[in-house]
C-alpha cells in the first residue's frame, strides 16, 4: 500500500545522532501506518549499520535502511527517495529533535494543496545556542531571520533560497518531475532544487507546526571554513548550469549586498596571505566582543569571515582578481539587474 508520507535521511558517521532521532521517532503521534523511514548509511565508517539493525530489530518504527559507499547528501537522500513511492517525501538533517506532531503537521499542509505543496518547517535552536562557537552560530543566526521573515504577520512568502534540507517536504512526482537531487552538488543542493521545483510550479508554504530542534554538530571550525570555501565554487557550478541566469549570478551578493563585505573583500582577496592574516584577525575580535557580551558584532565578524571565504571560493573559479572584477563589472552593466542580495531576491522569475 502505497502510503502517504515518507521521512528521507542521509547519514555520515554521526551514529549517536542517528541513534537518539531513530528512538525520538517512536514519539510521533500520527498512525505509524501512514509513514515511513527511510535511512541511508551514506558510507560511515562507524557503527552507524549496529544502530540501523538495533532500531529494525526492536520494531518501534516503520524503519527501511541500506548502506552504500559515500556519494553525498545529494546522491544518498535521492536514492533513499528511489526506495519508497510514498505520495510526500520529507527531508531532515540528522542532527533534529522533532516535534511530536511533526509528521502530522506536514502531512495538514498537503490537504491543502497535494500536487504541489512545498512545506518548509520551521527550525528551532538549541536554547543556548548563542554561547555555541560562533561559527555555529552563524548558521543558527541566519535560520533564525530567515525563518522570522516567514512567520511575521505579514509574512515574506517562503522562496526557493527558504529550501534548506534540515526540514523540508515535496510531492515525490513533483520531486521527480524536475529531476530530483542534483548529485553533483555536495553543497547549495539544497536551494538548487528548491530553484527547480519553484519554477515548476511548486507552492512554497511555511508550517511553525511542523518544528524541530537543530542540534548542530557540524564538527570543528576548520571543518566550518573548508565548507564556506567550498560553498563559493558550487554557487559558481549553479550559475553555469542555469546558463549564466542573472539571479543566480555568484557575484549578486558581493555587488548588490553589503558594502562593508565588498570592502573587506576587495581589500582581503587580492592580497596573497592576507586571507589567512585576515581570519585569524576576526577570529580573535570575535573571542573578545563575544567575552564583552557584543553578541552581534561577535557574529558579524563571522559573518565577515563566511563572506570572505564563499567569495575566494568563486575567485579560485574565475581564476584571477582581474577575471573577478571584470564578471562583476559585467553583472552591474546588466539591464536586467536583479533587486536586492540572494537573502532578498525571489529567483523564479527568470526561466532557466
Amino acid at each position: 500500500m502505497t502510503k502517504p508520507l515518507a521521512l528521507v535521511l542521509a547519514t555520515y558517521n554521526r551514529a549517536h545522532r542517528l541513534d537518539t532521532l531513530l528512538a525520538d521517532l517512536t514519539k510521533q503521534t500520527l498512525d505509524q501506518n501512514l509513514w515511513d523511514v527511510l535511512v541511508c548509511i551514506d558510507g560511515s565508517t562507524d557503527n552507524s549499520i549496529d544502530i540501523a539493525k538495533k532500531h529494525e530489530t526492536l520494531q518501534r518504527i516503520p524503519l527501511k535502511w541500506f548502506s552504500q559507499e559515500n556519494t553525498g547528501q545529494s546522491g544518498a537522500r535521492h536514492k533513499a527517495i528511489l526506495e519508497t513511492d510514498a505520495k510526500h517525501i520529507i527531508v531532515i538533517d540528522d542532527d533534529m529533535e522533532l516535534a511530536p506532531d511533526f509528521l502530522k503537521a506536514h502531512l495538514q499542509e498537503y490537504e491543502k494543496n497535494p500536487e504541489k505543496s512545498v512545506v518548509i518547517g520551521k527550525v528551532i535552536p538549541l536554547p543556548n545556542w548563542e554561547r555555541r562557537p560562533l561559527f555555529e552560530a552563524v548558521r543558527e543566526d541566519y535560520m533564525q531571520r530567515l525563518h522570522a521573515r516567514l512567520e511575521e504577520i505579514k509574512p515574506t512568502p517562503p522562496t526557493a533560497i527558504a529550501l534548506i534540507t534540515q526540514n523540508v517536504s515535496f510531492p515525490r512526482e513533483l520531486y521527480l518531475r524536475v529531476g530530483g537531487f542534483d548529485k553533483n552538488l555536495r553543497l547549495a543542493e539544497d536551494m538548487e532544487l528548491g530553484l527547480r521545483l519553484e519554477r515548476a510550479g511548486g507552492k512554497f508554504v511555511f508550517s511553525t507546526d511542523a518544528w524541530a530542534i537543530h542540534r548542530s554538530d557540524i564538527g570543528g571550525y576548520a571543518t566550518w571554513a573548508k565548507r564556506e570555501l567550498a560553498y563559493g565554487g558550487y554557487f559558481f557550478q549553479i550559475w553555469n548550469k542555469y546558463n549564466k541566469d542573472p539571479l543566480l549570478h555568484p557575484l549578486r551578493n558581493y555587488v548588490l549586498g553589503s558594502a562593508l563585505n565588498r570592502c573587506l573583500v576587495n581589500t582581503v582577496l587580492p592580497v596573497p596571505g592576507m586571507l589567512k592574516f585576515t581570519e585569524q584577525s576576526l577570529r580573535i575580535s570575535g573571542a573578545t566582543l563575544r567575552f564583552f557580551h557584543l553578541w552581534k558584532l561577535a557574529i558579524a565578524t563571522h559573518k565577515a569571515i563566511e563572506a570572505i571565504l564563499r567569495h575566494q571560493g568563486i575567485l579560485n573559479c574565475l581564476g584571477s582578481w582581474n577575471e573577478f572584477l571584470a564578471c562583476a563589472r559585467e553583472f552591474r552593466n546588466l539591464p536586467n539587474l536583479p533587486k536586492g542580495p540572494t537573502f532578498s531576491g525571489n529567483m523564479s522569475n527568470t526561466p532557466s
